[in-house]
């Protein structure tokens, strides 16, 4: 058996020709600058050392996963990865700027926990995966903080009661100016619109259609500008917060984006 092949070369081809100059002047430093701020060892002395690296690394991943798509002609895909990601430095920039709020953020997560415990024990198939201590020790944990996620009334809060474009204002960088690139349409794609499925179909001319399963290489060049933007955007918010004496470097960086698609 032959095994199948991941991705399409032709498409690859067409993608590094679209987007010649970013990929030789910008990319390399780029990638070399990321790596060099976010795959190294992380002295963690405070919780919000450890929030702050994660969500910066994990958006570095998001933008790997979404040049895959991108470059394989997948850019609703690349859509997809871009509203995370965008989510991700927005997130990251906010609680950089508004440090006593890391805790909350982090204590949302035992909320999270338990609401995935109460699902898994009403399914059969998976409940008998935790033990009983399991499931006292995450109750036990949610009664502790519980208060801090009710409103008067006792429903349920999220960590902030910020939308995400209102967090992008508070989190500055312009991180607002691009929220309907970054965010606004991706979200269209990530969810079942009508929108969505509207751009899908491909008219025969005799009253029939088929899906549209060409590159949208449109898209898949506008999501990797963005998603470019906003990794070096996240790679200042890690410069701000740890101090790494890169400043200079990310400014070249910026330039040399903004130079790789400048009209010839």
């Amino acid at each position: 058996m032959t095994h199948p092949d991941i991705g399409f070369p032709e498409r690859w081809a067409a993608f590094n020709q679209r987007n010649d100059k970013f990929v030789t002047d910008c990319y390399p430093g780029l990638v070399k600058t990321a790596e060099k701020m976010l795959n190294r060892h992380v002295s963690i002395k405070t919780v919000g050392d450890d929030i702050i690296f994660l969500l910066g690394r994990t958006a570095f991943e998001d933008y790997c996963e979404l040049w895959v798509l991108a470059g394989n002609g997948y850019g609703i895909g690349a859509y997809k990865i871009l509203r995370g990601l965008y989510e991700k430095v927005v997130t990251l920039g906010y609680l950089v700027k508004h440090q006593s709020e890391i805790q909350r953020f982090c204590d949302y997560e035992i909320v999270q926990r338990k609401r995935l415990m109460n699902r898994v024990k009403e399914d059969p198939h998976v409940r008998a995966r935790f033990s009983k201590a399991a499931y006292e020790e995450i109750d036990k944990a949610h009664e502790a903080i519980k208060g801090q996620f009710l409103d008067a009334k006792g429903r349920s809060l999220s960590w902030t009661l910020l939308d995400t474009f209102s967090l992008a204002k508070k989190a500055g960088y312009d991180l607002d100016k691009i929220s309907v690139a970054g965010y606004v349409i991706p979200t269209l794609k990530i969810h079942a619109t009508v929108s969505d499925l509207a751009e899908r179909k491909a008219p025969q001319g005799d009253g029939t259609f088929k899906f549209n399963n060409e590159p949208q290489e449109q898209y898949a060049d506008s999501a990797l500008l963005t998603a470019t933007h906003l990794l070096i955007t996240a790679l200042f918010v890690h410069e701000d917060y740890f101090q790494l004496g890169l400043r200079q470097e990310l400014g070249e960086l910026q330039l040399s984006l903004a130079q790789s698609y400048e009209p010839r």
